[in-house]
This record gives structure tokens, sequence and C-alpha cells, in this order.
């Protein structure tokens, strides 16, 4: 059975995203008991990736709905404060939500 990282990334998508620290060694066995086939450590690792960064997608996704959110706040409710917070580790990285206030 040839199975590539996509596929992979998105049959434990669920299991990376309540265990992201999700071991290589670990998924080969885990990844030869359902499947009963040999990965190498670079096809665990790119799969664990991909879907580690298809989650972190999502957290974005999640966070311009909260902007949204807010802006659906402020218009319904006049007089009402929204006020998100965000950090920045240095001026290349995007910035990170840290707190909102309502």
């Amino acid at each position: 059975m040839n199975v590539k990282s996509p596929w992979l990334a998105k049959h434990y998508e669920d299991r990376i995203m309540i265990q992201p620290t999700w071991k290589l060694s670990t998924s080969k066995s885990t990844i030869l008991s359902d499947f009963n086939t040999e990965m190498s450590r670079s096809t665990c690792y790119r799969s664990r990736k991909r879907a580690n960064d298809e989650i972190e997608g999502s957290y974005e996704e999640q966070f311009l709905r909260l902007i949204d959110y807010g802006e659906e706040i402020i218009r319904s409710n006049s007089g009402t404060t929204f006020i998100i917070q965000t950090e920045r580790a240095s001026e290349e990285e995007l910035p990170r939500f840290k707190r909102v206030y309502v």
C-alpha cells in the first residue's frame, strides 16, 4: 500500500489537533498497525506538518470571524465596546490573538 502525506494528514488531522506533539516514532508505529505499511520519517513529518498547517489555518479563519463578530455586536448594540488585543513577537510576524473585551 502506497500512502502519501496529504492523505495521512487528512486521515490523522483530528488526532494531531488533540495531540500536536505526536512523536514521529509513535505515528510510524500507528500507521504500521492501522494500514500494515511502513512509512519513512520524512513522510510522517510532512503529514504532521501539513495537518498542523491546516489546523493553524482554521485558527486564522476563526480569528477573522471574531473580527466580524465584533463588528456585528457594535452594529446591533450602539454604545457597545469591543476591543481585540493582539501581540507580535517581531514586525515580520502576523499579529497573534491575546484577548477580547466586550
